[in-house]
């Protein structure tokens, strides 16, 4: 599942893609910024934990979601 976020760094807008995988497990929550100067993943033990993660952090509502 993918997810385009913006967020805040450094006073400016960044756009974001989300991604949301299945691990052996848990589930992997990895973001990059479009311009590639940011990028990271969380493991998180279920879905559920990895998308209120990502609405925390990112402020994308779990219905959002989509897959691709």
């Amino acid at each position: 599942m993918t997810w385009p976020a913006q967020a805040v760094q450094g006073g400016r807008p960044v756009r974001f893609e989300l991604c949301l995988n299945p691990d052996q497990d848990g589930y992997v929550l990895s973001y990059r910024s479009e311009d590639g100067e940011l990028s990271g993943d969380t493991w998180h033990r279920s879905e559920a934990e990895a998308r209120s993660v990502a609405e925390q952090d990112f402020n994308v509502r779990s219905e959002a979601w989509r897959h691709v």
